[in-house]
């Protein structure tokens, strides 16, 4: 059980550098909008909100949760999902997308590796265009189809669970026609 747990740290501390490295494109990018600008001043009070799609143990929210950021994850129930709620004090609903709802705007959405996921992707992109404020900032990074040597090892890929592949015209393709 012990290594099992130091497995989980060590786990969450190489992913917390990709939610540190995401933090600092989404902060850099929020704030070029004056109205956040002026929200600036308000980040430490949760009035800022996250939603993380696909947010597996959560490591993507946690540099936005210790910013004062108002953090929501969600995702297919799993361990990690489990981790993220007991041990990391995450807010972590356990659904699909296209089943989640919120009477509030999220100022920020991230889709770390999350939409090669999705079996029906206009949908899932319109709910998430529902979610985000018109000023808002949207994350979205995934597996660039022109450049599968990129990874490491090449198995994870082409893995079962990524339904489509994108290049970085098709994805430019596909937010043009969601909106």
């Amino acid at each position: 059980e012990d290594f099992k747990d130091l497995e989980l740290v060590k786990f969450v501390m190489e992913r917390l550098k990709f939610g540190q490295h995401i933090f600092q494109i989404v902060h850099q990018h929020f704030y070029r909008n004056e109205r956040n600008r002026l929200t600036q001043q308000e980040k430490g009070n949760g009035a800022i909100r996250v939603l993380d799609v696909g947010c597996g143990v959560g490591s993507v929210m946690l540099p936005f949760k210790f910013a004062g950021y108002s953090c929501t994850g969600i995702d297919t129930a799993s361990y990690y999902t489990k981790v993220a709620k007991d041990h990391l004090n995450l807010d972590i609903r356990e659904v699909f997308i296209s089943d989640f709802h919120d009477d509030e705007p999220y100022d920020i959405i991230i889709l770390n590796h999350v939409v090669e996921h999705f079996t029906d992707p206009i949908r899932d992109l319109g709910k998430i265009r529902e979610l985000l404020k018109d000023d808002g900032v949207l994350y979205v990074e995934v597996p660039d189809v022109m450049r599968p040597y990129s990874w490491k090892p090449l198995p994870f890929f082409f893995m079962l669970g990524h339904i489509f592949y994108f290049s970085a015209k098709t994805l430019e393709l596909l937010m043009d026609k969601v909106g």
